[in-house]
């Protein structure tokens, strides 16, 4: 039995890719040919479904865990916490009193 051979355009046309698209699954592997000479390449209906086949992804079995996580902390607000700035009052304090003390 004499199979109905495929063209390169054929196959593009398919597969919703270009021809240059083919050429390159044939190069990589992915795609199986018949090579009628030295350059051209032609396929089989069959050829052409196994690699759809092997392509296709089932979805998971499992749905994906989408329940809302906790945010993360944010940081300070630019200009510092008001804490801070009694830290640096103290500070200054601290410095005055024991320039005070060392007179």
């Amino acid at each position: 039995m004499i199979l109905q051979l495929l063209t390169p355009e054929d196959v593009s046309k398919l597969l919703a890719v270009s021809v240059k698209g083919v050429h390159e699954l044939c190069r990589s592997g992915r795609l199986d040919y018949v090579r009628v000479n030295g350059k051209e390449r032609r396929f089989t209906e069959e050829m052409v479904q196994v690699f759809i086949e092997a392509q296709t992804v089932s979805r998971p079995k499992k749905q994906v865990d989408r329940t809302p996580h906790n945010p993360l902390p944010s940081y300070p607000k630019k200009g510092g916490d008001k804490k801070e700035s009694t830290r640096v009052s103290e500070a200054g304090l601290l410095r005055e009193e024991i320039k005070r003390l060392c007179q």
